[in-house]
């Protein structure tokens, strides 16, 4: 009895799948930071929006954060190395773990592919543990915990990409 939460639902997705189709290698068009706040201001509102039962508040947390986990990875992921690297915060750069794949040796389409597989498999473990006893879904959570780990740590051994050493290269 929630149709307000799925007409906004349907319709975000929708225009993000509307958007992914064009943007998609070649991009036509992209996002940019207006676009993905406004992706998140909107996934943010339908999930405090939304109301569901679970067998307990643990897995409440746990739900928003599996079904958002691999874009918090990514962000988690360049947060730190930017602080392990002192790199500003401000400043892009081609270090999330996208441009790291493709540096592993993936093409643009299967590292793109690759996170979207690990997103929608993180969004259907949240699914998941919403139904299922706690030591299932801890069991579900802790194994989706030691995946994003074991990239973390996979993707942290690809060369990093500092400012200093670009700016030397254009001054040549």
């Amino acid at each position: 009895d929630q149709t307000t939460v799925a007409v906004l639902s349907f319709s975000l997705a929708g225009a993000c799948l509307g958007f992914l189709f064009f943007n998609f290698k070649p991009a036509k068009i992209f996002a940019g930071d207006a676009g993905s706040m406004f992706v998140g201001f909107m996934l943010a509102s339908i999930a405090i929006y939304a109301s569901w039962e679970t067998p307990n508040v643990i897995t409440s947390l746990f739900v928003p954060l599996l079904a958002l986990g691999y874009p918090l990875f990514d962000m988690c992921f360049v947060t730190l190395l930017r602080i392990a690297y002192r790199t500003p915060f401000w400043i892009g750069d081609k270090n999330h773990t996208s441009h790291r794949l493709v540096k592993l040796g993936f093409s643009e389409r299967g590292a793109v592919l690759l996170c979207y597989g690990i997103s929608i498999a993180l969004g259907v473990t949240s699914i998941i543990i919403l139904r299922a006893r706690i030591m299932a879904a801890f069991l579900a959570v802790l194994s989706a915990t030691l995946l994003l780990l074991f990239i973390g740590l996979v993707l942290s051994r690809v060369k990093f990409q500092q400012k200093r050493e670009r700016k030397k290269k254009d001054k040549k």
